[in-house]
């Protein structure tokens, strides 16, 4: 269990989109949350407010598969500019309730141990090799930054998952390979081990559960809005995303 108090930092990283500044006056009006940073590109940002900071990117020369590149950059380079022990990085392009963002710092308050500094995140993904949803990543900043620190994509073109990782896994495997070695052989052994036809796809799969619950636990499913839908978790348990807590 953990108090915040004045300790956190939430950096929204993405495009400016018209959802945006709502996004952000809402992280902004809580008197929990010590400093709000938007990161993201070259549009000036029209809101001012005293606990905001303001980050402006280079764009990658490559935005990578689903823009990882972007997200990579705006993400680590916003959590760089953090100076409290906790961070919260989120995403532009999603909105939560004020009683939603109440709800989350509630549950990591509740379920963080400081021992085993784990980080938060929004799902495991269960049908991919060593993933997690990472639209929120909530921790000790250090190990937020540490998740985003992650290499550019050097793919060019359209995505063969053969021959790649999917985003969720080349994140989530390269923070790993801190911790284990089947994150480092997912990286580079991929035709055997990560790639959609690799024979041990599925061997990988089951086996690196135990790791993924070492390092990782689940914010509470609040309703998050996104693209003027709410993100529906019964679907996304059909594709195999998984929550820590109701998990077998």
């Amino acid at each position: 269990m953990v108090r915040l108090e004045n300790q956190l930092t939430v950096v929204v990283c993405g495009d400016l989109l018209d959802c945006t500044i709502g996004v952000v006056s809402n992280y902004l009006e809580n008197p929990r949350i010590n400093r709000v940073i938007y990161s993201g590109w070259g549009r000036l940002f029209p809101l001012v407010h005293p606990k905001l900071t303001v980050v402006y990117n280079e764009e990658p020369k490559k935005p990578g598969i689903d823009n990882r590149n972007r997200q990579i950059v705006c993400s680590y380079f916003g959590l760089n500019t953090s100076r409290t022990d906790y961070s919260w990085r989120v995403r532009s392009d999603q909105v939560l309730s004020k009683e939603a963002i109440n709800e989350c710092i509630d549950h990591f308050e509740q379920k963080y141990v400081i021992s085993d500094t784990k980080l938060f995140v929004s799902g495991i993904l269960g049908n991919m090799v060593m993933a997690v949803r990472s639209d929120q990543t909530f921790g000790r900043t250090q190990k937020v930054k540490d998740f985003w620190q992650c290499p550019l994509d050097e793919w060019i073109g359209e995505p063969d998952y053969t021959k790649c990782l999917r985003t969720p896994s080349y994140l989530t495997c390269h923070f790993l390979m801190r911790y284990s070695s089947t994150a480092f052989m997912a990286i580079t052994d991929g035709k055997r081990i990560s790639f959609d036809n690799a024979p041990k796809r599925q061997e990988t799969i089951n086996s690196s559960r135990m790791t993924l619950r070492k390092q990782f636990m689940c914010l509470p499913k609040v309703p998050i809005l996104q693209n003027h839908m709410l993100y529906d978790y019964e679907e996304a348990a059909k594709r195999g995303e998984y929550w820590d807590f109701d998990a077998n």
